[in-house]
């Protein structure tokens, strides 16, 4: 972000300005509600070995009172390097290493293990006896994220599609379906589940499964083909269905919302076949094969 800095010699104070910054509140946002600064001061000249510097600082956002940071303390030691062309005296360190990782990764770092935006420090000393700070600036980034997804049904030749939108972050995306497809949305596929990873800019990737109903709406039920009682009906209770005479299926196979298969026993009485519902409530389709022809009627379960 943009700054400017005023320093006042007399007093030993430098003031940092980050005009419009707009952080946002830590409740909403914690990770990106953090700021910081790095910055160096030469020190006065003919300090003696020893001599300890305390600095502390204010930070003032709009006009709320100022939030009142904890006292550092250092000292000033042969440790410094004096820069002849500057006349300035470097400290060893900080030396400031930059990390980025996606959401539900962990960084090892010096036997830590991190999974969360900060900046993380390790001191070190030398065999001279001088202290060496090392930082490490972490940033974790959110993975991308399904908000929505169209998905339309397939029938007995394909037509199926599934239309995912995709947010969180950072766009662009790329996209890679189990079908090998790099498109954002799939097309013309049959019924079935179909795995896609999505990757964003920085890398980071989720990876997401989805599944293609079959639509077995697709031949309209001719009601006087067949009676089926109770509908709608209670779960686990028994279904009667009557046919016409001149309709003897053979084969009923009961699919569920997603075109599932699901496993009925159908024993027949007196030309009445009977069967359970489904233990789960929901909406089925109940198919009868038989004389070159089929029938589909719809079985709501509660």
């Amino acid at each position: 972000h943009d700054f400017f800095t005023e320093l006042n010699l007399n007093e030993g104070i430098v003031n940092f300005y980050f005009p419009d910054i707009l952080l946002p509140d830590s409740n909403a946002n914690e990770p990106a509600s953090h700021g910081h600064i790095i910055y160096r001061i030469r020190p006065k000249t003919g300090l003696t070995e020893g001599t300890r510097i305390e600095n502390s600082a204010d930070i003032y956002f709009d006009f709320n009172p100022p939030i009142q940071t904890n006292t550092t303390y250092s000292t000033f030691t042969q440790c410094g390097i004096l820069d002849p062309l500057t006349d300035e005296v470097y400290f060893p360190g900080p030396t400031i290493w930059e990390a980025d990782i996606c959401a539900g990764e962990i960084l090892e770092w010096l036997g830590q293990s991190l999974d969360s935006t900060g900046i993380y420090t390790e001191l070190f000393q030398t065999a001279d006896g001088c202290d060496s700070l090392v930082e490490l600036h972490l940033t974790v980034h959110e993975l991308p994220i399904l908000d929505n997804v169209v998905i339309q049904e397939a029938n007995s030749n394909g037509g199926g599609s599934i239309q995912p939108t995709i947010t969180g972050g950072m766009p662009p995306y790329t996209y890679l379906w189990a079908t090998g497809s790099t498109e954002a949305a799939l097309e013309n596929v049959t019924a079935g589940v179909y795995a896609l990873l999505v990757t964003d800019a920085i890398g980071c990737s989720v990876g997401l499964e989805f599944e293609v109903p079959l639509n077995t709406k697709t031949v309209a039920p001719v009601s006087n083909q067949f009676q089926l009682m109770p509908n709608p009906v209670k779960r686990g209770s028994t279904i009667q269905l009557q046919f016409e005479e001149a309709l003897q299926p053979d084969a009923l196979i009961l699919y569920d919302a997603f075109g599932r298969v699901q496993q009925i026993e159908i024993r027949q009485e007196a030309g009445v076949f009977i069967f359970q519902a489904p233990p789960e409530p929901g909406i089925y389709w109940l198919t009868a094969k038989g004389g070159g022809r089929q029938f589909s009627t719809r079985i709501t379960v509660y």
